[in-house]
């Protein structure tokens, strides 16, 4: 199976394009596997968006709440990334309060952190696939990871989402890095560019910044090459 491809070839149109006025686009990170890199993959790829000039909203769904605790230490001359904490069971409500934000402050991209157990809440999952233009499924290349995406992949597909797994905490000379990734592209969609296990990547926590933020960190092109392939799915 290919890789990562556009929007309009996962669902045969462009959605982004028939909009009648411009609108935020949605990126949900999803997998029922804790661990997965899911909210690391969040805020790095939202202080990106925002370095870049975009309105960013970051919602964190999980109940650690650890976006929340990153973004209360985030510097204040750093480009702004609106937080919405909101639980996954209240998943409608999280939708409403962006809805709103986006009419009256302006959106251009909103990234949702989900908790592991996002596969428990069918109601609440559905509510998301649907609203967004992009899933992304974060997994290490560890195999009982790798089976557990390969499960939630098939949920997504079922519901018709536009998806792509993306392979986190990496270590690419490893021949487990191949096997996971011939095991993934069986199941869906892979990003063409992983992210590796790297100091740096975890340093962004610690500090409430983006890996983009932090002077000669290595990583910085791990999620350049994730976010370019992301924006191409959501036809930005």
């Amino acid at each position: 199976m290919a890789e990562i491809s556009s929007l309009a070839e996962a669902r045969g149109k462009s959605r982004p394009h028939a909009d009648p006025v411009p609108r935020a686009r949605w990126l949900l990170l999803a997998s029922a596997k804790g661990g997965s890199g899911k909210t690391t993959t969040a805020l790095n790829l939202a202080v990106l968006a925002a370095n870049k000039g975009l309105k960013v909203a970051l919602v964190d769904m999980d109940s650690q709440e650890t976006a929340t605790k990153w973004h209360m230490r985030r510097p204040e001359e750093a480009p702004r990334i609106r937080l919405f904490t909101v639980p996954l069971e209240k998943a409608d409500r999280a939708i409403q309060q962006v809805d709103l934000a986006e009419k009256t402050d302006g959106l251009d991209v909103v990234v949702i952190d989900t908790p592991p157990s996002i596969d428990e809440h069918p109601i609440q999952a559905r509510l998301l696939v649907e609203r967004s233009d992009f899933v992304l499924v974060p997994t290490t290349q560890g195999l009982a990871d790798v089976e557990s995406v390969r499960e939630w992949m098939g949920f997504l597909r079922r519901e018709g989402a536009n998806a792509a797994f993306v392979l986190t905490r990496t270590q690419r000379t490893y021949g487990s890095f191949q096997e996971a990734r011939s095991l993934l592209l069986k199941s869906g969609q892979l990003c063409p560019m992983d992210i590796r296990q790297l100091e740096d990547v975890q340093s962004t926590h610690k500090f409430g910044v983006g890996i983009c933020e932090i002077r000669r960190a290595k990583g910085v092109e791990d999620f350049e090459g994730v976010w370019d392939a992301v924006c191409h799915s959501m036809g930005m």
